[in-house]
């Protein structure tokens, strides 16, 4: 029987908008509903179109697999225990990563997906054959409907509607977001609005994070009400000894441009 070992998720996400709260900001991505009903998503470009794709890193890769590691090294202590034989620790993928995210909107629709490498570790009794396997959790917005499709470590693919959601103005509320980011910076040839050190020290020591810094004092939001981070430094939360830097940082960005409806339907 198979147990799953999963690499920590990146916790910037969460991090960040503990400073955004700060500025009674929402923590739910999904709180918010939009006037249209989505019916009519297109591939016509709109100026609030955008497609995203962020990619966070370990600095040090032994470090950041060292709990993935242990995990593997328990199961096969207990092999050998039982004189079994052990298949060996897996090699990583080559494009190997601690998270992508996609971000994709028609100006009206909104879609997320977030890929993470987890380790599928079997038991003792199966050699501990491990093997790094992508997570994919996708979110589609249309309207006031939300949906999740998980695709889990078997393979198996979970599909999911969130309830209805009423239109809720978060004008003051996204305003109130991007003024948490007071510093402005120019990163990968991007402008953006960064936290300054008294708010990036309330979260933690050396944390950096950084959104779009757009016309007019605006950013780029995912679903309404969420800021999309663009980079972030993220100090080892466990501690340098066992733990390594994260960087997300931009791969893709793009503004305005056509994006197809396909994106937008629900599965």
């Amino acid at each position: 029987m198979k147990t799953n070992v999963k690499t920590r998720k990146s916790s910037s996400t969460i991090l960040i908008f503990l400073a955004i709260n700060l500025l009674a900001a929402c923590d739910n991505p999904m709180a918010a509903g939009n006037k249209s009903n989505g019916a009519d998503a297109s591939s016509m470009p709109s100026e609030k179109s955008y497609e995203i794709v962020t990619v966070t890193r370990a600095v040090s890769l032994d470090r950041s697999l060292a709990f993935t590691k242990a995990g593997y090294d328990v199961c096969a202590a207990s092999a050998k225990a039982f004189s079994l034989p052990v298949m060996p620790f897996p090699a990583l993928p080559n494009d190997y990563f601690d998270g992508r995210q996609t971000y994709m909107s028609d100006g009206v629709n909104f879609y997320q997906k977030k890929e993470t490498y987890v380790l599928d570790l079997a038991s003792y009794e199966e050699r501990c054959a491990s093997e790094f396997k992508l997570l994919t959790d996708i979110t589609i917005v249309r309207g006031n409907r939300t949906q999740t499709i998980n695709l889990a470590v078997d393979g198996v693919e979970h599909k999911q509607f969130g309830p209805d959601v009423p239109y809720y103005d978060f004008t003051a509320l996204k305003k109130a977001a991007i003024e948490v980011f007071s510093l402005r910076k120019i990163k990968s040839g991007i402008s953006m609005r960064c936290l300054d050190s008294t708010v990036s020290s309330m979260v933690q020591k050396d944390f950096e994070a950084c959104i779009y810094d757009g016309p007019n004092d605006s950013s780029l939001f995912y679903a309404t009400d969420h800021p999309i981070d663009l980079f972030i430094h993220l100090p080892p939360v466990m501690g340098p000894e066992v733990d390594s830097v994260r960087v997300t940082d931009v791969q893709v960005f793009k503004l305005g441009k056509a994006i197809d409806s396909k994106f937008f339907e629900f599965k």
